[in-house]
């Protein structure tokens, strides 16, 4: 699932900094792939993540962080929730055929009143915004395999 350069009504940490409504922060995904005949493997799998209050968030389970495995000759589409430390995912290898999209998002778990960052561009200022349940924080808009 691909978010590119879509706007949103308050700030997003994407992993393309020209992209990104933070500054100084970072956020991406990194895994190690291998296959056999049976299952495709994403292991290793762990966040990059700078800012605190993001980590704060995921810490205390009022945000996740999930990634997006899709296959669009297949039709396989699943989320496997990750953190910040690393956890191996293991896919049957035949639901994925052709070229497959891995994306990992930070989502709210719960509404966040006052969601605030000292990491947020300066032309926010010290405003604060109101979050609800499900709403993207983080964007990794990730890599194409085949």
């Amino acid at each position: 699932m691909r978010i590119k350069n879509n706007l949103f009504p308050y700030p997003v940490l994407n992993a393309k900094e020209t992209l990104s409504s933070f500054h100084n922060s970072i956020f991406n995904f990194d895994y190690n792939e291998n296959q056999d005949s049976e299952y495709y493997y994403l292991d290793n799998v762990h966040l990059n993540l700078s800012d605190k209050n993001l980590k704060e968030l995921i810490y205390n389970n009022k945000a996740s962080a999930r990634i997006v495995v899709e296959c669009s000759r297949t039709l396989y589409r699943n989320t496997f929730e990750v953190g910040l430390e690393n956890n191996n995912i293991k896919i049957p290898i035949e639901y994925l055929k052709g070229p497959v999209e891995i994306s990992c998002f930070i989502i709210a778990n719960e509404n966040i009143k006052e969601y605030y960052s000292e990491s947020f561009n300066p032309i926010y200022g010290d405003y604060r915004f109101n979050i609800d349940k499900y709403d993207i924080l983080a964007i990794d808009d990730g890599y194409n395999i085949k």
